[in-house]
């Protein structure tokens, strides 16, 4: 029970100083700060909490979107990471673009969600699976 107050304040606090961002016109700066304590508490462990996932992202967007705050999730899937071993290999065959994503392809999408381009993006989704998640 502590640890979920603990996290909850940690979340309100980040809530805070986006908050604070937003209002003072900085934008990706402080996404960061929300990213750890929300994938702390929702902590997506299989597909099954993916929809809790998406509604939060999806209530977040609505709650925030009054004060020019945007929120999207990124959802990556299997990433050639040095945590990944051959055990990985047999998943291949399984994602449509038959290889692992880079961690860069990860980032690439988090760096255009940012852009001035993406402003108009809200409560959104970006999956960066090849393709694995329409299986």
């Amino acid at each position: 029970m502590p640890k979920n107050v603990s996290l909850e304040s940690d979340l309100q606090a980040s809530v805070r100083r986006l908050i604070q961002a937003a209002q003072n016109g900085d934008r990706c700066e402080e996404r960061y700060h929300v990213r750890n304590p929300i994938s702390r508490l929702v902590m997506i462990n299989s597909d099954n909490d993916m929809p809790q996932f998406s509604a939060l992202t999806r209530e977040m967007a609505v709650e925030f979107a009054e004060l020019g705050v945007r929120v999207n999730a990124v959802a990556p899937g299997e990433i050639e990471t040095e945590m990944v071993g051959e055990e990985y290999e047999s998943l291949i065959p399984r994602i449509p673009m038959h290889r692992l994503g880079r961690p860069e392809e990860v980032a690439s999408a988090v760096y255009q969600l940012c852009a001035p381009d993406f402003g108009y993006v809200t409560g959104t989704e970006v999956f960066v699976t090849g393709g694995q998640h329409l299986y």
